[in-house]
């Protein structure tokens, strides 16, 4: 019942987002269904593994579109231009995950940004991601933070260290694994001081404020300093936006594949099962494949969201009641609307009995009640 309620609500999903994507100036794109295999072999943004592959006539390995990023910068580079571009998309995307092959499939909207390096630029995206899910009536949202460089730059100067056991690495932390991920640290034989500082960091996670600071403190070298300004920069830059209140930092995830060069962020929702928005800054990758020297962007994972808004749609049905004397119309009329702006559904009620306001099923005397239970579930009241 849930996946068919799902599947009915992708329409309007997709007018919503658009209506953000198009307020901040991008452009819907079209991406080609299928690249060559070998192509892919050198983007590495995707396991191997999790490719979904055929024969053309010709004989050459073809793959169903795994990730939409390099359709995209292959067809804009195409179009030779290195002025600021913004694009967004909806698509399919197929993952090999099990020999049940219509769980393989899933849909995917998303954006990205061109040529474009700055702090200004990344906070935009991120911005984009957070009104997105607002303007589904997504609420109690959580944004992750973190930088790609901040790890890496630990292990400057380490030479022992071969791309497989970074990945390695990168996975252990970004599983909270301290027990495995000292061991193998000792194994390799890491500089004990190092090997500390990446188990502290594997459990830096949390409210914004008390995590850059301590952060600060574990700063070895001018690469890691970089990595924390860019972060601050950013944060900045949302603040102008009235979002940062939704932004956490976890400097312990990261890019194993080494598909993002710089900021990188995860989007989590009440009731969702896992993030429904990832994306970040790749900038190496952009400038591998073509001519966009910056880019950044997000994935969003439409068939989780379409899950959680078709709970909310099945609980948001006068979510509030307002019931209000006449006296109080004016007031009640206001405060139903403040509401509203902010997501929530509201029936007004006229009543000879005195003011109230009923929420999941509980009655609230004052409006400041409402407010204060409605802020703890992460609503903008």
């Amino acid at each position: 019942m849930r996946t068919n309620i799902a599947k009915n609500i992708y329409s309007s999903m997709r007018q919503s987002m658009e209506s953000i994507y198009l307020k901040y100036g991008y452009e819907e794109i079209d991406i080609p269904m299928f690249v060559r295999a070998d192509l892919y072999e050198k983007y590495k943004g995707v396991p191997g593994n999790r490719y979904i592959k055929f024969l053309d006539r010709n004989g050459d390995v073809m793959v169903i579109r795994p990730d939409a990023t390099f359709n995209i910068l292959k067809k804009v580079n195409a179009k030779g231009n290195r002025q600021i571009q913004r694009y967004f998309y909806h698509t399919e995307i197929v993952r090999y995950k099990s020999d049940h092959y219509e769980g393989n499939e899933f849909m995917q909207s998303g954006v990205e940004f061109f040529n474009d390096s700055t702090p200004m630029c990344d906070s935009e995206v991120i911005a984009v991601a957070i009104k997105s899910l607002l303007n589904l009536g997504i609420h109690g949202i959580r944004v992750d933070v973190g930088h790609s460089d901040f790890i890496y730059a630990l292990f400057d100067g380490v030479k022992n260290l071969t791309k497989a056991d970074h990945q390695t690495i990168h996975s252990l932390i970004a599983q909270k694994n301290t027990m495995d991920l000292d061991v193998f640290l000792q194994k390799k034989n890491i500089d004990g001081g190092i090997s500390q500082k990446v188990l502290d960091i594997c459990m830096l996670f949390g409210d914004y404020e008390s995590v850059i600071d301590e952060a600060k403190m574990m700063c070895l070298n001018e690469r890691m300093r970089d990595a924390l300004k860019n972060i601050e920069e950013i944060y900045r830059c949302l603040g102008e936006y009235g979002l940062q209140n939704y932004v956490y930092l976890d400097l312990g995830f990261s890019n194993p594949m080494e598909y993002y060069s710089g900021m990188i962020f995860k989007i989590y929702a009440d009731g969702a099962k896992e993030e429904l928005i990832s994306g970040g800054r790749y900038d190496l990758l952009a400038s591998k494949f073509g001519l966009r020297k910056h880019a950044c962007g997000f994935g969003h994972n439409l068939n989780e969201t379409a899950a959680l808004v078709a709970d909310i749609k099945e609980q948001r049905d006068h979510q509030i009641t307002i019931n209000s004397p006449t006296d109080d119309s004016f007031l009640s009329i206001q405060t139903a609307e403040e509401f509203r702006k902010i997501g929530l559904y509201v029936a007004l009620n006229h009543t000879d009995d005195r003011f109230s306001i009923e929420y999941h099923h509980k009655k609230y005397q004052t409006i400041e009640e409402v407010k204060s239970v409605l802020r703890a579930e992460g609503y903008d009241a």
